[in-house]
């Protein structure tokens, strides 16, 4: 019987992922995914993990640009 592993596969911006290997037959594939995925979801909520959704602000810099040797400054793209 093939070993169960589960670990950290990367610290992203907003998220932990995880990885987790293990032997299942194709046919059982989808099922077995959507219940490990709802029993993680569940266990979270049980002990109070939340997700929270990653929040970006975009804002526009109307400062003048040190553009260099040329003197010349980048069109307006409200223009």
């Amino acid at each position: 019987k093939d070993e169960i592993w589960v670990g950290v596969h990367a610290l992203a911006s907003s998220s932990v992922q995880l990885r987790l290997r293990a032997y299942v037959t194709t046919p059982e594939f989808v099922d077995v995914r959507a219940d490990i995925i709802k029993r993680v979801k569940e266990s979270f909520d049980a002990h109070g993990i939340t997700i929270p959704f990653p929040h970006q602000v975009n804002v526009p810099y109307r400062g003048k640009v040190d553009t260099g040797e040329t003197g010349a400054m980048p069109p307006d793209p409200h223009d």
